[in-house]
């Protein structure tokens, strides 16, 4: 994340602008894509991505249940439980069984649906239309960082920091 601000700190505002939206609303894309992927990968042997991989394979099972509407804010925890292969046998401490996918997009697909995700969505795109580079360029931190963890939408202070870059945003 740290090279690329800096590849686009140094190339002209208006192509870094229009590079860092058009990354923003790929990688929200892509992002969509990941529980499809994750079933045809063949199960790594390191733990970490063993969990992350489980974790997407989870998420595409939780999502199939309520495809429109999602699950319920905050429920994805609650509810992976409930399905049976979702306990992840491979990893050596228990805690590890309470962790929401790691992955904002995702998470936020099957918590709040396709509908919730449409509108996040084209708020992204309202979000994007400001030219304040320092702006987008923080909120691109948010997406790269978004794609590998959940901690922007499951806890406190990350979340309020993304309130606040949105209100910049938006004003």
């Amino acid at each position: 994340a740290v090279v690329l601000l800096l590849i686009l700190m140094l190339i002209p505002k208006s192509k870094a602008i229009y590079l860092s939206k058009s990354l923003c609303v790929v990688l929200f894309l892509l992002s969509l894509m990941l529980p499809l992927v994750s079933i045809s990968v063949p199960k790594p042997k390191n733990q970490g991505l063993l969990l992350r991989q489980n974790l997407l394979t989870t998420s595409g099972k939780l999502f199939s249940v309520s495809p429109v509407f999602g699950i319920g804010l905050g429920s994805f925890v609650s509810k992976q439980n409930s399905l049976t292969e979702a306990i992840i046998l491979f990893v050596d401490s228990p805690t590890f069984r309470f962790q929401p996918v790691h992955n904002v997009v995702v998470l936020l697909l099957v918590e709040i649906g396709i509908f919730g995700v449409l509108g996040v969505f084209f708020g992204l795109l309202r979000l994007l239309r400001t030219n304040e580079r320092y702006l987008i360029f923080a909120f691109l931190v948010i997406m790269l960082t978004g794609l590998v963890d959940h901690y922007w939408v499951t806890l406190q202070q990350p979340f309020l920091l993304t309130s606040i870059l949105i209100g910049l945003m938006l004003k």
